[in-house]
């Protein structure tokens, strides 16, 4: 059982399993990444119940050794991850410090946590900080970290590998997202906590990308992280609700799991732009495929719970109606294959291509509907008949599953689309071929 990236046996690229597939499409256009990695490796694997939580089996010896480190610390103690992969992932040292400094004065002690290369690091933000603070970094192995982070009473970090091991020893994450980094998709798997995402145009920027200007980390303003960590210490989440809808650049998410166990990170601000509709809706689409087994279909009618725009349901409305038309047609090359009707399945070929190429082009400049489509092409790559007939049954299914998932969408935010606008998108379609 092959899943994830494979080959073909003439060496061509295939990716197998559905939930790799959605993974690599969802890879691609980040911004309505609809599922943490965790929930996606975990169906990857062939699904199961949600654990809920990360796991990390932290024994007695580094567990002591952590509390060894932290000794004689006075009030709640507060630990930082000042570094991270990639300088565009790292938070200023001057706002680490202010940080640091506005805790201070509330009687919270700065744990600075991290490996050897950010020592370098600690020292800045202890010079800037000018109080006293706990400098752990490269004086912890992994296992001792994961004690003095279950011992803090909270952690603020950026988009880290130590962000993920405090929520698997269940300590309260402030998190710190931009450049690259985007709450849905890497967000600390677990519940309850705050995640500050710097919600700029440009965001997220590709891992690859070298900014020059990464601004976005500047959104994220130190006297409002240091609000936050100060009402998730006392659990004052309507005050936090508060605080995060008077926010207009940076939006503050709370994490937590749906009814059927995935991962979300909703924001708090009561704000529905388009992208989170879309988000809600490519999720509630692929989870009731995994309920019915992949048909693509939602079992019920379900009550739109956001609007978009009339050009991004017109977008799926002519996915819906070029995928269906791609499939009737697909049906006519299978017809005329079996009746050995070469000039018919010939023509209808040249159709499908038409068809095909129009919602590539489509594609091209709706980026809202990528996602359906970008799975539609690993899909196909799969796709492998000696006979005719049999490939364009295949490839018929697809297109019909291409209509239904667009259709999905659109029955999630409500189509709002006139009969007259309806027609106009079909006939447009119908004129392509």
């Amino acid at each position: 059982d092959s899943r994830g990236w494979s080959a073909t046996g003439d060496g061509f690229r295939v990716i197998r399993g559905h939930w790799s597939q959605l993974f690599a499409a969802s890879c691609l256009h980040r911004d309505c990444s609809p599922f943490n990695l965790v929930d996606t490796y975990r169906m990857i694997g062939g699904g199961g119940t949600s654990p809920r939580r990360l796991l990390f089996s932290l024994e007695a010896e580094p567990r002591e050794q952590a509390k060894a480190l932290l000794e004689g610390g006075c009030g709640s103690q507060v630990a930082f991850q000042l570094g991270a992969s990639r300088e565009i992932r790292q938070w200023p040292v001057a706002s680490f410090a202010a940080v640091v400094r506005e805790l201070a004065a509330s009687g919270i002690e700065a744990v600075l946590v991290g490996g050897q290369a950010d020592r370098a690091l600690a020292a800045a933000v202890t010079e800037q900080a000018g109080v006293a603070v706990r400098d752990l970094c490269g004086a912890t192995d992994l296992a001792v970290l994961a004690g003095v982070l279950e011992q803090c009473a909270l952690l603020v970090t950026g988009d880290t590998g130590p962000m993920h091991l405090a929520a698997a020893v269940k300590t309260p994450i402030v998190a710190l997202f931009f450049g690259p980094a985007l709450p849905h998709d890497t967000g600390p798997y677990g519940e309850d906590h705050l995640l500050l995402h710097a919600a700029v145009p440009c965001a997220p920027c590709a891992h690859a990308s070298a900014c020059g200007a990464p601004y976005c980390r500047d959104e994220i303003r130190p006297e409002f992280v240091a609000k936050l960590v100060r009402l998730r210490l006392g659990n004052d989440w309507s005050a936090i609700e508060r605080l995060a809808r008077a926010e207009t650049v940076v939006r503050v998410h709370r994490t937590g799991f749906d009814g059927d166990g995935f991962f979300y990170s909703r924001a708090l601000d009561g704000r529905q732009p388009s992208h989170d509709v879309l988000r809600e809706a490519y999720r509630g689409l692929f989870i009731a495929e995994a309920r019915a087994g992949g048909e693509g279909l939602l079992r019920d009618n379900p009550e739109p719970f956001g609007s978009i725009g009339s050009g991004i349901r017109a977008a799926f409305l002519r996915l819906a109606t070029l995928a269906g038309e791609a499939e009737r047609v697909a049906d006519d090359i299978a017809a005329a294959a079996v009746r050995g009707d070469l000039m018919e399945t010939e023509r209808a070929a040249r159709e499908l291509g038409v068809l095909e190429r129009s919602i590539e082009t489509l594609a091209a400049v709706e980026p809202v509907i990528r996602i359906l489509t970008t799975l539609f092409s690993f899909e196909r790559e799969g796709l492998a008949a000696e006979r005719v007939e049999v490939l364009a049954g295949l490839t018929a299914g697809l297109h019909r599953r291409l209509a239904r998932r667009a259709n999905g969408i659109l029955a999630q935010v409500g189509t709002g689309l006139e009969t007259k606008e309806k027609e106009r998108w079909m006939s447009t379609a119908t004129a392509t071929h």
